[in-house]
C-alpha cells in the first residue's frame, strides 16, 4: 500500500511537468526540489521548511563555524570570493578554519568547497553563506548579515 502511494505521488508529480520546489538541501539540492515538488503537487505543502531551524539547533559545529563566517563578512564585507580565495588566506595565517573532516590528499580549497556547499543557505548566529554564481569554473560565495538579530 505504501509503495502504491508512493508511486502514485510520482507519477501525478510526471504528469504536472514535474514542478520544482524551492527548497535547499546542500548537495542534495534536486533531490530536495524534485521530492519537495512532488510532495507539492501531491497537495502537501512544507518540505524541509523546519530543516535549517533543526540543524542550527542540532550541529555540534555550528558555533565554530559561525565565527568563520563572521570572520569572512568582516574581511570581504559585501564581495563575492571562492573557497581558494579563503584557502590562501588560511594558508597565510590571516583567517581560523574551523576544524573538519576531509581528505588529506585532496586541496584544502576543494574540501572547503564541499564543506561551504554543506553548509550554504543556513544561518549560523547572524551571517549566511550564500552561493551567487560560478565564474571561470569557481563557485563564487558572499556572506549575508541577518537583518533583524535572533533574540
Amino acid at each position: 500500500q505504501l509503495l502504491a502511494a508512493a508511486l502514485t505521488v510520482w507519477r501525478s508529480w510526471d504528469a504536472k511537468g514535474r514542478p520544482k520546489a524551492v527548497v535547499s538541501m546542500g548537495s542534495f539540492e534536486r533531490w530536495a526540489q524534485c521530492v519537495g515538488g512532488a510532495l507539492e503537487a501531491a497537495g502537501l505543502p512544507g518540505f524541509l521548511t523546519h530543516t535549517a531551524q533543526w540543524l542550527d539547533s542540532a550541529d555540534d559545529d555550528a558555533p565554530e563555524w559561525a565565527e568563520h563566517l563572521t570572520a569572512l563578512r568582516r574581511i570581504y564585507g559585501d564581495a563575492k570570493f571562492t573557497a581558494l580565495d579563503v584557502a590562501l588566506l588560511a594558508g597565510k595565517q590571516e583567517i581560523h578554519l574551523p576544524w573538519f573532516k576531509r581528505d588529506p590528499d585532496a586541496p584544502l580549497y576543494k574540501a572547503l568547497g564541499y564543506r561551504y556547499r554543506a553548509i550554504r543557505d543556513r544561518w549560523l548566529g547572524d551571517h549566511r553563506l550564500v552561493q551567487v554564481g560560478v565564474s571561470h569554473g569557481r563557485t563564487r560565495w558572499v556572506v549575508t548579515v541577518r537583518e533583524e538579530p535572533q533574540q
